[in-house]
């Protein structure tokens, strides 16, 4: 009995090694085929990105999260069917995530919002207490979707930069004073002051502003408000647009996340909530600069997701 229970170990490795590396290969062909379809669009529209270049990754971010109309649905004529759009989307979060999020440093998981059990109350951490106005931010954010304030620096991803600004006008203060030169990694303040003098080592885009990554950066910007403190809360990611119009209002944010190879889910996007009706939510947004958009018209799938983030 050992001698044929050691051949059938073998047979089942054997096969376990062949069927992963058909797996392997059947996504690597489909990374590839997505990168091919994106080439052409930009070879036909007459396009020119740099590959590798924060400008490309945020091209290819928009084609995820529905801002490139003939690239977003099947039936177009660079889109002919399911496949193309699934080829799309696997070329598309595999290069914005190495491009914009190598060194990504995973936080906390997100609960499932189906799973949310509310609190008795918001928690007034650092003895900090700020009066949200929703009114107040969603005019901020109709004033200023199309028509950047020039207080502030405009980034090539400025979707977070925005939400800050919007929630700033809402009433939240900034937290944290800059170490000298534009960016500080952190998600324990959160504030974009101006930086008048830079030194000549000074360098890059914004150079004239300091900010903390919790102002500019997606996750950074949820763990600031949710998990360091308790300004908002983290109602957790759902697929369903409806689940998402009855947790939240206007005045609220949502983030949009892919999924990455390694199972992590990463905040690549963010907007805010200014209108609902009977159909839904509806959200504005910097770096595709739109107001009102349908929530229901940004794509979601197994690899794409909506994460609430609630304010007071």
């Amino acid at each position: 009995m050992k001698p044929v229970k050691s051949i059938v170990l073998i047979l089942i490795c054997c096969l376990s090694i062949i069927f992963l590396s058909e797996s392997a290969a059947g996504q690597d062909k489909l990374i590839s085929d997505g990168e091919l379809i994106v080439e052409r669009y930009l070879l036909e529209k007459r396009i020119s990105l740099e590959p590798e270049s924060e400008e490309y990754a945020q091209f290819l971010n928009s084609i995820l999260w529905g801002g490139v109309m003939e690239l977003s649905k099947v039936g177009t004529d660079f889109v002919k069917d399911q496949y193309d759009l699934e080829a799309l989307e696997a070329y598309c979060i595999e290069t914005v995530i190495q491009i914009l999020y190598d060194d990504y440093v995973p936080g906390p998981p997100d609960p499932p919002a189906e799973s949310y059990v509310e609190p008795q109350s918001f928690s007034d951490d650092k003895n900090q207490t700020f009066s949200y106005s929703r009114s107040l931010a969603i005019q901020y954010a109709r004033d200023y979707y199309d028509n950047y304030n020039s207080s502030y620096p405009a980034f090539t991803s400025d979707c977070q930069n925005f939400v800050s600004q919007i929630v700033k006008r809402g009433g939240f203060g900034m937290s944290g004073d800059g170490d000298g030169c534009r960016s500080e990694n952190t998600y324990s303040e959160w504030y974009m002051i101006p930086n008048p003098d830079p030194t000549i080592f000074c360098l890059g885009d914004g150079r004239y502003f300091e900010w903390s990554t919790g102002w500019t950066v997606v996750d950074h910007f949820k763990w600031y408000f949710t998990y360091n403190n308790s300004y908002a809360q983290n109602l957790g990611w759902t697929s369903s647009y409806s689940t998402a119009a009855i947790m939240l209002a206007p005045g609220d944010v949502i983030q949009l996340q892919i999924l990455g190879s390694d199972g992590t889910w990463i905040g690549s996007h963010s907007v805010f909530v200014t209108k609902e009706d009977s159909t839904g939510l509806y959200v504005t947004s910097h770096t595709d600069d739109y107001l009102d958009k349908k929530l229901s018209d940004i794509p979601l799938s197994s690899s794409k997701r909506l994460l609430l983030i609630r304010f007071p």
